[in-house]
């Protein structure tokens, strides 16, 4: 097998060059070596410039070919400047080499910071919409248009988004325009895979809407809800979550007046900060007044919505999103948030201060309690949710010293306990202990798991 360093001593239009460097970037192909990928696709990118295309056109074009697909596999190594000039000018490059953009785009955002992951996707977006690249032989007609125009990539996202709106899309929506869209049926089953992924491109790029929440979960409340003459809507800002946003409750309207809580201040020391004010707000009243709040980070892991493609960063947002989608829209009894906590696919392998922490936004979510917010920055202060026991186990937590008798299925925080079994019910030290009355002649074979003695239900 030909070494990098023998390439490197040799002219590209030698005989034999190429069908060594093919056998180079098949490999790198089938196993997706990123770093030997990178390193060949430099290489081919500084001795094509001494290739004169004039003479050599044919084999010019195919090993910028080469580059241009070795770049997509080292997707997460390039510069951003790189990153958009594929965007723009090789995407149909890659997806006919069978390169699957999502997947390598995936770990490129994973690796981005926070703070740059919103101003790199609203490029590659642009960037894709910019693109000229063809996909169909014949013109094709813009919805709301009258004349032709050519099937251009930028004309295609152009014709998606007058369909349905730029908000971001599910995959429903993408094979509805797939399957009825007039234009897409002038496309051989190859051009109409490639229009399909590069949908599915374009929407994991895009942020998560409300309006894309509440057409399938009913999100918003009632249609009698108090409507007010209040000052010109603001468009809400698209921040980020790899790919996701949502602009969950900005249709709720704000029912409950927020009140004013000073933290106790520590003893006063030289340049000690003032002390922070915390301000009691439900998370409706959050989402009208600083949908950014809810941006913030809650668990660690990333998590899978359903119907999107790519997993999301696990915000306070992005974990209600998919508790409406496991759940439905409306208010959740305990026993439902307790189903959800310990047996949804995102929650299994939760920590237990991470569960206790989203237990408290999903019971804030469902009875709309108050959550403590900084009035500062308006965000919310996770580290309070719990109190002091934060990074207690979970079974430590919320436990009360005695509990009371309630009717089954009535308490508010059945999770709080976190035991084993399916069935999350506290259980009391008499439960534990067995039965109070004598041992019948023959011996019962005991029950394992949560007992409930049914006496103490009054």
């Amino acid at each position: 097998m030909t070494t990098f360093n023998e390439l490197i001593a040799n002219d590209l239009t030698m005989p034999g060059t190429y069908a060594k460097i093919q056998g180079l970037y098949l490999e790198c192909l089938e196993h997706l070596l990123i770093p030997e990928s990178r390193r060949l696709a430099d290489l081919l990118e500084k001795k094509l410039a001494a290739i004169p295309q004039a003479t050599h056109l044919e084999l010019y074009k195919k090993y910028e070919q080469m580059t241009v697909i070795l770049k997509f596999v080292a997707l997460v190594t390039l510069d951003e400047n790189n990153l958009l000039k594929l965007f723009q000018f090789h995407l149909l490059d890659a997806l006919n080499g069978r390169i699957d953009i999502n997947d390598r785009l995936t770990g490129r955002m994973y690796l981005l910071p926070e703070t740059a992951f919103e101003t790199e996707t609203n490029r590659m977006i642009e960037a894709l919409k910019q693109n000229k690249q063809r996909l169909g032989s014949q013109p094709i007609v813009l919805k709301e248009d009258s004349e032709p125009t050519a099937p251009m990539v930028k004309y295609w996202l152009s014709d998606y988004d007058r369909y349905f709106g730029p908000e971001k899309q599910t995959t429903m929506e993408q094979e509805q325009y797939l399957s009825h869209n007039p234009n897409v049926a002038l496309l051989t089953p190859l051009e109409k895979n490639v229009l399909r992924q590069i949908l599915q491109l374009y929407d994991n790029l895009k942020p998560i809407s409300l309006a894309l929440i509440d057409k399938y979960q009913n999100l918003a409340e009632s249609t009698g809800a108090e409507q007010k003459p209040a000052a010109p809507k603001v468009a809400p800002a698209l921040t980020a979550p790899r790919g996701e946003r949502s602009e969950l409750y900005e249709a709720a309207p704000t029912t409950k007046a927020s009140s004013t809580i000073i933290a106790p201040s520590s003893t006063p020391i030289a340049q000690t900060p003032a002390a922070t004010t915390v301000t009691q707000k439900t998370l409706r009243q959050i989402a009208q007044e600083n949908k950014e709040a809810l941006n913030q980070t809650l668990t660690t892991a990333p998590i899978k919505i359903a119907d999107f493609d790519q997993p999301v960063r696990p915000t306070i947002k992005n974990w209600l999103v998919d508790y409406v989608k496991m759940k439905g829209a409306g208010h959740h009894e305990s026993l439902e948030r307790s189903n959800y906590l310990f047996n949804s696919l995102n929650t299994r392998t939760l920590a237990d201060k991470e569960r206790n922490l989203l237990a408290e936004i999903l019971k804030a979510y469902d009875d709309d309690l108050p959550l403590p917010v900084n009035s500062q920055d308006q965000t919310i202060l996770l580290d309070k949710l719990t109190g002091s026991n934060f990074n207690a186990p979970m079974s430590q937590k919320r436990a009360p010293q005695t509990i009371p008798a309630e009717p089954r299925g009535e308490r508010s925080e059945l999770y709080g306990a976190a035991p084993n079994g399916n069935y999350r019910e506290p259980i009391s030290e008499k439960d534990l202990s067995g039965p109070l009355k004598p041992t019948p002649p023959k011996t019962a074979p005991r029950l394992s798991g949560n007992i409930i003695d049914l006496k103490d239900l009054q």
